[in-house]
């Protein structure tokens, strides 16, 4: 029944798409939950959603209780060839050949709904269903990421004690969204079909100018049947993450976290087993507005993945300018990564565990921030004045030759020489071209396209299969 009722919705949908343009204006959270739904109503202009008369409908007199809508729905168009440097993982074998994908498109499609329905100042229930479907690829959908037909994607409720004071206090409690500083540690995870989502409970202390979060929770596994999510009971992830703005330092901004995560089923190179870990660090970065752009982000994990203990680190640094008075508004940038591997002692762990990070290389590129080191020049221009051409280039190496890399959650290529068990001396992995354009018609409305190039590089060649990556892919999204 699912299936039918995606075809017919299609048809109106795109209408909409076709009917959402407007002028720009304020954008619609990353997280629906996040939402100001009742200052949404009152978007006559029409500027950040194409329906605010469906934000806030009253329910009393007073106007204090209110139910509200919102959605979106995306479409993707996927191609690949050398898909994983031509090594892919079918029914749990390695295919060396990776012919079956090679230059046949795929389809992938996502549907949300979200209602919110505040009850007074200090209530507050929201709930989203989502509907993620792969079409068109011969290996099927890929575990987590690519398909979960129909479930319930956020569902929780928010008590607020004093909600008009200028320091309010929140507790919110069920199946809800993370999303923190710049996305490296945890996520929603925007990129692949599936959005992640975690169930537990969150305190929130919020303040104009800082805010403290405090959380204990399980992620939810993107299991791709209909109403068959279920948070992992196996990993748990609980502590705080603060931020406090620093406008008297440079107009820029602290990020502040400590966290615990355990595993009951981790793997590392060949060893899996339970990791206990713990992470802290920091994030200083300039606020948005700044012609100079500046951030740097570092942090130090410890703990035991059985009986070795953990020690592993990363480092995040960038630095750019946008030069706003010149033609197309051109900025450049530039961006450092160092992010620990294994020495290979047998005493201690040195892979860092980037926990729950968005994409990092790209959907056409497989790698989790784990043993790696990677320096990126990025290059900005806006044609349009809602056109801009983004390109960036990765060169990249493994942190240390005693480890491999890292994918979702296992390891995707093994430190050793074809056909032995010596580990490859070579430590580059290659470069990587990006190229993205995205023309947005209005806020809640737009097209682009991401395209990835990667020669594989002395390390790939060594290790395995080692064919060239070129992906990709063209996008519409419209929100409301």
């Amino acid at each position: 029944m699912h299936f039918w009722i995606i075809r017919a919705v299609r048809l109106p949908v795109y209408a909409l798409l076709l009917a959402s343009f407007s002028a720009p204006a304020q954008r619609l959270a990353l997280s629906r939950g996040d939402d100001n739904f009742e200052k949404l109503s009152h978007d006559s202009l029409h500027r950040a959603t194409q329906f605010p008369g469906i934000k806030a409908l009253y329910l009393d007199q007073n106007k204090r209780y209110f139910i509200g809508f919102g959605g979106e729905v995306r479409q993707q168009l996927q191609m690949f060839s050398g898909e994983n440097w031509g090594e892919l993982h079918v029914d749990n074998q390695v295919n060396t050949q990776a012919t079956t994908n090679d230059r046949i498109p795929f389809l992938l499609q996502r549907y949300m709904l979200s209602v919110n329905l505040q009850l007074g100042s200090h209530v507050r229930f929201f709930s989203e269903l989502k509907s993620a479907v792969e079409q068109g690829r011969r290996t099927g959908a890929r575990p987590q990421i690519d398909e979960d037909q129909l479930d319930v994607h956020q569902l929780f409720i928010d008590v607020t004690a004093n909600a008009a004071a200028k320091t309010k206090l929140t507790l919110r409690a069920g199946r809800q969204e993370l999303n923190y500083g710049a996305s490296r540690v945890i996520s929603l995870n925007e990129g692949p079909n599936t959005r992640l989502a975690f169930q537990g409970a969150k305190l929130m202390i919020t303040n104009p100018s800082f805010f403290v979060h405090l959380f204990y929770t399980n992620p939810v596994a993107n299991n791709q049947g209909v109403f068959d999510d279920r948070r992992e009971t196996g990993i748990t992830l609980w502590g705080g993450y603060a931020n406090w703005q620093l406008p008297g330092l440079a107009q820029s901004a602290l990020d502040l976290y400590a966290l615990s995560y355990q595993n009951h089923e981790a793997i590392y190179a060949n060893e899996d087993g339970k990791e206990d870990r713990y992470t802290v660090g920091f994030r200083w970065f300039r606020l948005p507005g700044s012609a100079v752009d500046a951030e740097l982000e570092a942090n130090y994990q410890t703990g035991t993945f059985n009986n070795r203990t953990i020690r592993a680190y990363s480092v995040v640094g960038i630095v750019g300018h946008e030069f706003e008075k010149a033609t197309w508004q051109p900025s450049i940038k530039l961006i450092g990564s160092l992010y620990s591997g294994d020495q290979g002692n047998g005493h201690s762990l040195g892979t860092f565990n980037p926990l729950f990070p968005r994409v990092y290389l790209g959907l056409g590129v497989p790698l989790f921030p784990s043993n790696l080191i990677n320096i990126s020049p990025v290059a900005e221009i806006h044609p349009a004045k809602r056109f801009s051409l983004i390109g960036d280039v990765h060169a990249l190496w493994r942190q240390s030759t005693s480890d491999g890399l890292y994918g979702e959650g296992r390891l995707i290529r093994q430190p050793y020489l074809v056909g032995t068990k010596t580990n490859s001396q070579q430590s580059f992995i290659g470069l990587q071209y990006d190229l993205t354009a995205e023309y947005n018609f209005t806020n809640y409305f737009g097209l682009s396209f991401y395209g990835t190039l990667f020669p594989a590089g002395t390390y790939l060649r060594d290790s395995g299969a080692s064919q060239t990556i070129a992906w990709s892919l063209i996008q519409a999204k419209w929100r409301f």
